[in-house]
């Protein structure tokens, strides 16, 4: 039996296709032309080795972007006191001016310092007190300031350069009233009322002027004691010197110091010995805390004592 014999029809039919096919690409000579062919294109292209993948690094995703408006949702911010400090005029840095009442009495000052690690804004007032604010107590005195004390200031500024006529000065309180001539620059005492003054003071004059605020001319319990202290450094001879920060004098620049003044001296001469000290290097802003009321106050504990003649001298 023959190979072709096993052959289904089917592929004896095959077959004789192929072999039809194979003849007529030879009697066309592209038998073979397709085998070459083939190897040149191969040979045409050098062997290149395929290179191992290699991971890359794992990237991190950026966070999402989320919309507030489009998601309809608010924005929740809470505001804090730098921001307020930052916007708002009424929260002024280091430098600025700040009022606050003491029994009654409006008293004003300069923040001087900032500390960070507790929060609180430093203040010395006019009169050389200091005391410490939170930030919703600078709130409040910044805002005292702005309602009350920045007239106070500006009066202090605008006082006229000569003045012909007298003015009474004088408290809710007083059981005394004085006429202050502003219009006498200097009015010394004799020797006569000198002496009056030396009797009654007693050997303590520092003692009967308190007794004196507190139970004749009765003024606010801070306010005695800023007289007290303005009075006592000249009566020691150590005079005054205006230490504010913002607004002080020059280095060296003092009142009446090395000068013991008593109630037997020219009261009127020292006020306007102040005046002149305030024209020439730098005004009190303190409203006249620094050397005008208590001058007057000094003035007027002299004339009470004046008129209250009781002894013989």
């Amino acid at each position: 039996m023959t190979a072709s014999s096993s052959l289904s029809e089917y592929e004896r039919l095959r077959a004789e296709r192929i072999q039809r096919n194979n003849e007529r690409l030879a009697s066309l000579g592209l038998l073979d032309a397709k085998p070459k062919q083939k190897a040149r294109s191969r040979a045409s292209y050098p062997f290149t080795p395929k290179k191992k993948r290699t991971l890359s690094a794992a990237v991190t995703p950026s966070p999402v972007r989320a919309s507030r408006r489009v998601k309809r949702r608010t924005e929740l911010y809470q505001p804090s006191f730098h921001d307020y400090q930052v916007k708002s005029e009424k929260i002024p840095f280091v430098g600025d001016r700040v009022a606050k009442y003491f029994d009654g009495e409006l008293f004003l000052g300069t923040i001087t310092e900032h500390d960070t690690e507790s929060g609180l804004f430093s203040c010395v007032y006019d009169d050389g007190d200091k005391e410490d604010f939170s930030r919703e107590e600078l709130v409040n005195v910044l805002d005292i300031y702005q309602r009350e004390g920045k007239q106070l200031d500006g009066a202090a500024s605008s006082s006229p350069t000569k003045l012909d006529t007298s003015k009474t000065v004088k408290t809710t309180k007083s059981k005394f009233r004085c006429e202050i001539p502003l219009d006498v620059l200097s009015s010394p005492l004799t020797k006569a009322q000198q002496k009056i003054i030396d009797h009654k003071m007693e050997g303590d004059f520092l003692g009967k002027f308190e007794d004196y605020l507190t139970n004749v001319d009765e003024i606010s319990e801070s306010n005695r004691r800023n007289v007290m202290k303005q009075i006592t450094k000249l009566a020691e001879g150590e005079g005054i010197r205006y230490e504010s920060k913002a607004y002080g004098w020059p280095e060296g620049c003092f009142f009446m110091k090395g000068v013991k003044i008593g109630p037997h001296d020219d009261i009127l001469k020292l006020m306007d010995i102040g005046q002149q000290c305030e024209d020439n290097w730098g005004r009190d802003h303190g409203n006249g805390w620094l050397l005008s009321h208590p001058l007057k106050k000094l003035y007027m504990f002299q004339q009470y004592h004046l008129k209250d003649v009781t002894v013989s001298v």
